[in-house]
């Protein structure tokens, strides 16, 4: 994370912005207040990534929890699947040491045993569930931002 600033957009709230891999990223203080923003500021610049103390498995149940009240079960499924996937290639015990490197490696174990379109619905569940547990205060990064899906060549149309 480079420069880190906060800066005040024209609907009134105040928004973080770092350099990482060269990219700028936005994040929301979801706060008009100054002072607000500032508090969240240091926290994040202090806690650069944030260093919680939920392991894999209580983050499992989280997401699980969530998309059974908020998805169908079909989707609830999806996200059991990806999130048990992951678990099976990372080996790791707390949600803080999953990172872009993890994914990737993640992304080459899996395609060698199901097909891209699979690894690329992972992928995309992956984030979503990473995703909700930032909306959910859990997280402030999504390691799983970063990694791009697997390029699918189009079929001929008939």
């Amino acid at each position: 994370m480079k420069n880190p600033f906060i800066y005040k957009r024209k609907n009134g709230f105040y928004y973080l912005a770092y350099q990482w891999n060269n990219k700028r990223i936005t994040v929301s203080t979801n706060s008009k207040n100054k002072s607000e923003a500032n508090k969240f500021f240091l926290k994040f610049k202090s806690e650069d990534e944030f260093k919680s103390d939920i392991t894999m498995k209580e983050f499992f149940e989280i997401i699980m929890d969530y998309t059974k009240i908020n998805f169908s079960p079909k989707t609830n499924k999806i996200y059991q699947a990806a999130l048990n996937n992951l678990f099976k290639y990372t080996r790791k015990n707390k949600l803080r040491d999953i990172q872009v490197s993890d994914i990737e490696l993640f992304k080459l174990k899996r395609i060698e045993s199901v097909k891209p379109n699979t690894v690329n619905i992972d992928l995309s569940t992956l984030k979503s569930a990473f995703n909700i547990m930032i909306r959910l205060g859990y997280i402030y990064k999504n390691p799983a931002f970063q990694v791009k899906l697997i390029k699918i060549p189009q079929k001929e149309r008939r």
